[in-house]
């Protein structure tokens, strides 16, 4: 199959576009355009890409995609250090109390803004000093916490400085973890 390109008012260029498709059964389909660009004053240029596609059919399916990346994943945890290993067991502990200790920092941080409202002061002084808390707090990893592995530590070390959490929701984390965390939160 051919398709014609050109342009209103020019003729066809030499080459044009030419498609060849595979049939099914075979192996792999092959593509092949012919470009052919034409400035005024110069030379035409012809340009030719060749593209290889894998065949449609053997697109993955949901089940077979996860099954895989299931499988990945236990050869990576079996070819990890002890301490890679605990690195992981880290990780999915926090991202799975984090949340938990979120919601009862925000809960804090909503009892103190209603402080500051209930407060007896002009309504201007309450709202701008509220203001200024909303901005500073929404900064909090209690609040707004950046996730990734790199990270994790830095982030329960500010959960620790926030107040959001203390040394006693660090239970179930690595030893070493814990202890690097108490060292630092404290020096």
């Amino acid at each position: 199959m051919e398709i014609d390109f050109s342009h209103k008012g020019q003729e066809r260029q030499e080459g044009g576009v030419g498609l060849v498709v595979g049939h099914k059964g075979q192996e792999e389909q092959e593509r092949v355009v012919e470009v052919v660009v034409g400035h005024k004053g110069q030379e035409k240029q012809e340009m030719r890409v060749r593209a290889t596609k894998e065949r449609r059919d053997r697109r993955m399916t949901e089940e077979e995609s996860k099954a895989k990346s299931d499988a990945m994943r236990q050869i990576t945890l079996s070819h990890m250090k002890s301490s890679d290993l605990e690195l992981e067991k880290d990780w999915k502990l926090f991202r799975k109390r984090l949340p938990g200790w979120q919601e009862r920092h925000m809960q804090s941080l909503l009892d103190e803004y209603a402080a500051i409202i209930a407060a007896d002061a002009k309504p201007s002084t309450k709202f701008w000093k509220l203001e200024e808390r909303l901005k500073k707090d929404v900064r909090h990893v209690g609040v707004l916490a950046r996730m990734s592995r790199s990270s994790m530590r830095l982030n329960l070390l500010c959960l620790l400085h926030e107040k959001a959490i203390t040394m006693s929701d660090l239970d179930g984390f690595s030893d070493e973890l814990r202890m690097s965390l108490d060292r630092q939160s404290h020096g």
